[in-house]
């Protein structure tokens, strides 16, 4: 079972939503999942953020990093920067880190 579970999909939360421990984060993109049937799940529009922030949809993943580790602390900020800086593909560190930073700045 899954401590967090970051879905982009409909489909994604409908196959793992029961594998989340009790207790256990689930955080949505409000734009692509839109039938939601458990308590307690964190939603955000991130493709929306991150179509905002950066131009470009595909980072929604790196703005859901900001978003786990604000709402759960699990991993700090920084630790994120640095992952992000150390492994984001050349040519795309600034965008990658501007996505991160929508996500650690949602409210």
């Amino acid at each position: 079972e899954a401590d967090v579970l970051m879905v982009m999909s409909q489909d994604a939360f409908d196959d793992f939503k029961n594998q989340v421990k009790p207790g256990g984060v689930i955080i949505v993109d409000t734009d692509n999942v839109t039938r939601i049937d458990r308590p307690s799940v964190y939603e955000y529009p991130i493709s929306k953020i991150a179509r905002l922030e950066t131009g470009r949809t595909i980072t929604g993943s790196i703005v859901g990093l900001g978003l786990i580790s604000k709402i759960t602390g699990i991993i700090t900020p920084d630790a994120l920067r640095n992952a992000v800086k150390s492994r984001a593909p050349r040519g795309t560190v600034r965008i990658n880190l501007d996505a991160l930073e929508a996500g650690l700045a949602t409210e």
